[in-house]
């Protein structure tokens, strides 16, 4: 789908049949935030996401409604899947963590107020994906993201150093995860 042509979806289609959709971003907060909980089953999140979504709706294919739901969330495009690449990235923002820097960038650049309006899911994730490198949580995604190379001086190096301690997540991962990390990064 082309958010310019065909717009933004307020419904999903199972097996033909046409179900409304909960389309307003904080939606897909909650279900971002739901597939990440990692104290809950798959089966469990999937149950949960159709009730999110669909308001308790009858559906019948199951399946097809988790697909469906999976691609309103992914805004109709094709999950990114690097080829080639095992390694497991660490994520340099959250959507709960860095709800107020997200807030201050969309009404410094946008004069959208995030706790007021109400936007499209669709319609959040393009502003989102566009915010300019000068606001606040571009800046801090930057620390995050950015690789410590040889090749830059000490006071670079101690700077970004800082900053990534400084605008650090919370850490996650399970114990399990955590030290497959530190088996990967010793024996790659």
């Amino acid at each position: 789908m082309n958010l310019l042509i065909d717009g933004a979806p307020k419904e999903i289609y199972v097996d033909s049949l046409k179900y409304n959709i909960n389309y307003d971003f904080r939606y897909g907060l909650l279900f971002e935030e739901l597939m990440n909980d990692k104290s809950i089953s798959d089966s469990e999140k999937f149950y949960l996401a159709i009730k999110l979504y669909l308001d308790n709706q009858y559906v019948e294919n199951y399946e097809e409604a988790i697909t469906q739901i999976f691609n309103f969330y992914l805004c109709g495009e094709k999950p990114n899947q690097k080829k080639g690449s095992k390694k497991r990235q660490n994520p340099v923002f959250s959507y709960e963590e860095d709800a107020g820097l997200i807030f201050a960038a969309f009404k410094e650049v946008y004069n959208i107020d995030l706790v007021e309006d109400k936007i499209h899911w669709w319609k959040f994730r393009a502003l989102f994906d566009a915010l300019p490198e000068s606001c606040q949580f571009r800046k801090v995604v930057g620390y995050r993201a950015i690789e410590i190379k040889n090749e830059m001086s000490n006071s670079e190096k101690n700077f970004y150093k800082e900053m990534k301690r400084i605008y650090a997540l919370e850490d996650k991962r399970t114990l399990e995860e955590k030290e497959a990390d530190f088996a990967n990064a010793l024996f790659g």
